[in-house]
């Protein structure tokens, strides 16, 4: 089998919490078990070594729901480096054990000729049909934002994954939690149904940014925003940025 690196966004139903990614990689951890892509659940397509974050998680919000997409790096060995996938088939991931993990719609070709940049979307069960009407703003954004600010020319660089998309002044970056903290200038980005139309998706700052581990949602607010108060020396978080509002209220 071929061993090739590909770009994979995980896109999960909640405002806090990467569960199907953090199942994907307990999965990879057990010594005796392996994570196989599949064609139409029989046919074997891949066997994945590993899965490595490349960019920190950030939330997608719309006027259906709150969801927490993650951006990593899949090493698999393909069965057949000249098989393709087309542009919205769907393929499982399923456990050594027969667990049925995560489908994943391939955005474009995955296989050992995979050009560089973001090559499929894994998408949690409770959101496909929330978001297919947003399914162009997310090709979009995969094929087109993603890899203007994440240089994933082969080999993907593993050194991003401690940061974060923001904008820093005009500019949108990757750049630290710290950095971003250090200006009330700085913003995170999220992606954001803003004119509640239920098609389009914009990149918009600043929602607070996701997580990969299991957190109260008020919690993580309420710790972010004194953070911030502090960093900025607020006289309340009222008068910080506007989620921070929205918590106080």
């Amino acid at each position: 089998m071929t061993k090739q690196e590909f770009v994979v966004q995980i896109l999960e139903q909640g405002s806090n919490t990467m569960g199907s990614y953090i199942a994907i990689q307990s999965i990879l951890s057990g010594k005796n078990e392996t994570l196989n892509l599949m064609v139409d659940s029989s046919v074997l397509l891949a066997t994945i070594s590993s899965v490595t974050p490349i960019l920190q998680p950030f939330r997608v919000v719309t006027n259906l729901t709150t969801a927490t997409t993650v951006a990593v790096k899949i090493v698999a060995d393909w069965t057949d480096p000249r098989r393709r996938v087309q542009t919205g088939d769907v393929l499982t991931l399923i456990s050594s054990l027969g667990t049925v993990t995560l489908n994943l719609l391939a955005w474009a070709e995955i296989g050992a000729g995979v050009a560089a940049g973001v090559s499929g979307l894994v998408l949690s069960a409770d959101l496909v049909n929330e978001f297919t009407p947003y399914m162009n703003s997310l090709i979009m954004y995969g094929q087109g934002f993603l890899p203007k600010y994440l240089s994933m020319d082969p080999p993907i660089a593993t050194e991003t994954s401690n940061l974060y998309w923001a904008r820093i002044g005009r500019d949108a970056q990757l750049a630290t939690y710290d950095e971003i903290m250090s200006s009330i200038d700085n913003e995170f980005m999220c992606l954001e149904d803003s004119m509640k139309n239920g098609w389009a998706l914009l990149p918009r700052g600043s929602c607070i940014p996701g997580s990969i581990t299991p957190v109260d949602e008020a919690m993580y607010r309420t710790n972010y925003c004194n953070r911030r108060l502090e960093v900025e020396q607020w006289s309340d978080v009222v008068s910080g940025m506007y989620y921070c509002t929205q918590y106080e209220r």
